[in-house]
């Protein structure tokens, strides 16, 4: 995501610089659009429409809104409350899983976390009994993962610690619930 994982890209803090970057979704705040990223050298290899899809390019509504979005993220300086907020909800996070063995690991840049539970179906039923209390008090939380074991947290990148503060309540409830 644009920002969310408390840089630019997700690749950035590791130094490593992809041959192609796909972009797609938060680009274009939520609207149609996609777009991908390379060398020119790279680019001019392929031949005209070898590289196009249903977003590519999007419509000029989708062009607009990408501009908008990249000069919100810049000048309301997103990426940053993104690292900022990431680490607090990431230290309160391990907090909780000190706490509960159940929680095997919290992960993830910025505001792209994951909360691990056990492999197998044990972990699957916790993370969808968290993801279902927390919704019902009001907290949207994925499970995602290989085995469905995990929590995904994706909170926007406007979000402040008192939002945060809420969230972490509601999951140190759903977690209890869960693991009763």
């Amino acid at each position: 995501g644009c920002g969310r994982a408390g840089q630019w890209w997700a690749h950035s803090p590791s130094g490593a610089r992809p041959d192609i970057l796909t972009i797609a979704k938060g680009i274009a705040s939520g609207l149609p659009m996609s777009a991908i990223v390379a060398t020119r050298d790279l680019m001019q290899k392929w031949p005209p429409g070898a590289h196009g899809g249903t977003y590519g390019g999007g419509s000029a509504i989708a062009q607009a809104a990408a501009i908008a979005t990249v000069n919100v993220i810049q000048s309301e300086r997103l990426a940053e409350n993104a690292r900022t907020q990431g680490d607090y909800l990431t230290g309160k996070l391990r907090e909780i899983a000190s706490k509960n063995d159940a929680l095997r690991d919290v992960r993830g840049p910025g505001l792209m976390i994951g909360c691990e539970f056990p492999l197998g179906d044990e972990g699957k039923k916790i993370a969808g009994a968290i993801s279902k209390h927390a919704a019902e008090e009001g907290l949207l939380l994925l499970t995602c993962g290989a085995h469905g074991n995990v929590v995904r947290w994706a909170p926007p990148l406007i979000v402040a610690t008192e939002k945060i503060d809420e969230g972490l309540a509601i999951f140190a409830r759903a977690l209890e619930q869960a693991t009763k």
